[in-house]
């Protein structure tokens, strides 16, 4: 499949074709004070460590083993059994937030993707109704870790909030930033690719 990207206030990558739904008139305004003291971080949303070793090791084996194919060679029997199993760990969709607990954007974004009405799901439900999963990447927790490699770094998300979409552990959408004034119109895109996965 391929992708292109459009820019909506921030930064998306979406499949060709997608474009974004306009901002609903008369939308609410977002309750700050709810959105403030909402649990952003919990336990069951925190990335294990076997998929962060996976989403950080699966790519430079894919490459390295594409640089080893053309010259007819392969990767060894190690390499290639670790290669299976991070492919098994990522399989499906996944959603990730990068982010932290002090950053008053990425708590809206959370509370935002976990909001329901009496009408419609959560955005948060909405995906893992479709078998998606969802995970939060601490991203000052990350950069100051002591491993000279970082999800961060490798995803270029030191600017946060972040909000990464995978497929089979590929990257296929990301938005970038989190619009306070109209939390709606940013997530508009995000609703309708949620929408569009099967």
């Amino acid at each position: 499949m391929k992708y292109t990207k459009i820019l909506l206030g921030c930064l998306l990558f979406f499949p060709v074709g997608l474009s974004a739904e306009p901002a609903l008139a008369g939308n609410a305004s977002p309750d700050p004070a709810a959105a403030q003291t909402f649990v952003y971080a919990r336990a069951e949303w925190q990335m294990p460590a076997d998929i962060y070793e996976a989403f950080l090791k699966l790519p430079a084996l894919k490459e390295q083993q594409k640089t080893l194919q053309t010259r007819g060679a392969d990767l060894t029997e190690q390499e290639k059994t670790d290669k299976a199993r991070y492919e098994q760990l990522l399989k499906g969709s996944i959603m990730v937030e990068v982010g932290h607990t002090n950053c008053k954007p990425c708590r809206l974004l959370v509370y935002e993707l976990s909001k329901s009405n009496a009408n419609e799901k959560s955005l948060l439900a909405q995906w893992q109704s479709k078998g998606g999963r969802f995970y939060q990447l601490d991203s000052l927790k990350d950069l100051n870790s002591k491993s000279e490699e970082k999800l961060v770094t490798l995803w270029n998300a030191r600017s946060v909030p972040v909000l990464l979409f995978f497929k089979d552990g590929e990257q296929v959408a990301r938005l970038n930033g989190m619009n306070a004034q109209n939390p709606e119109q940013t997530l508009a895109p995000v609703r309708q690719y949620i929408a569009s996965v099967k």
